[in-house]
């Protein structure tokens, strides 16, 4: 390994390291990261304004769906937020309550020491995105200068306005309880995020129920639920079937439900609950254009 590198070399692996720390490494769209000097990326994935006399540090691009933007501006933070919060409106965009009641705790009380105070405001179009999250503070010590940072986020999945949406604040809420069949004692448990839901549960049984029986218990009270069976089947030690329903805001969810005994333990049976958000009413797509 040498010591001494000349500068063009030098400045092209200060380029791979700076590109290689800033994308998550957890992301297979990292490996298409940039890095853009004093320029907007060539293609956004929806339009936004800018501060008049603003200057453009530069931008990085993640994923076509993801990036982030730096500017600098002589205006106050205040400013700033007021700027985007109008124009943002105009166009149809909002702050969500959830997000900005988060905002507004963060802004109150002690303020660290160690910390620039930094405002961040994220607007969203609708439930599901896209989203624009400015954050900005002033470089009191430096230049004097606001940077403001935007945030592009068009991802449809974990989206900021999903996390904030209430439809998805709770979606476990959205499985209907599902007791067990009489004599069956059940211990069950559960839990959920933004993009799907799941309940689990142990099933002693002191009397001998078949596997389709059992599972047809279950798959009743789901269609009392309103809920519509698209598939199902069963193998010696296996039971299951797929279901798709409508929840509020005319959102589509697909749910399967699995029925395993263990071989081991002849009077027990594990039981599994899984919802995922599939889109909604209107992206629905056509049975002649899916077979394509």
């Amino acid at each position: 390994m040498t010591q001494n590198t000349p500068p063009q070399e030098n400045e092209g692996q200060l380029r791979e390291i700076a590109l290689r720390l800033l994308a998550p490494a957890f992301r297979p769209e990292a490996g298409d990261a940039q890095l853009l000097a004093g320029r907007l990326p060539t293609s956004l994935p929806f339009e936004f304004p800018l501060p008049e006399k603003s200057r453009i540090v530069g931008s990085f691009i993640s994923s076509p769906e993801t990036m982030q933007i730096v500017l600098d501006t002589d205006q106050s933070p205040a400013e700033i937020v007021a700027f985007y919060t109008e124009r943002m409106q105009v166009a149809g965009w909002s702050e969500p309550d959830a997000l900005r009641r988060q905002r507004q705790q963060r802004e109150g009380g002690f303020v660290e020491s160690f910390h620039r105070p930094v405002i961040y405001v994220t607007f969203c179009k609708g439930q599901r995105g896209p989203a624009l999250g400015v954050s900005v503070f002033k470089e009191e010590e430096k230049s004097g200068k606001t940077e403001v940072r935007l945030h592009i986020d068009a991802r449809s999945t974990f989206s900021p306005c999903m996390q904030a949406s209430e439809i998805f604040m709770d979606v476990s809420r959205l499985i209907p309880p599902l007791k067990p069949p009489m004599g069956v004692q059940q211990h069950a448990d559960g839990g959920s995020n933004s993009e799907g839901a799941a309940t689990f549960a142990t099933l002693d049984i002191q009397d001998e129920v078949a596997l389709p029986e059992l599972s047809s218990q279950y798959a009743r009270q789901l269609q009392q639920a309103g809920w519509q069976r698209t598939g199902e089947g069963s193998s010696e030690l296996i039971a299951w079937h797929t279901w798709e329903f409508s929840a509020k805001e005319d959102e589509r969810w697909r749910g399967v439900f699995t029925l395993q005994h263990v071989p081991e333990m002849e009077q027990q049976y594990y039981v599994q609950m899984h919802i995922n958000w599939i889109g909604r009413q209107s992206q629905s797509v056509p049975e002649n254009e899916g077979s394509r």
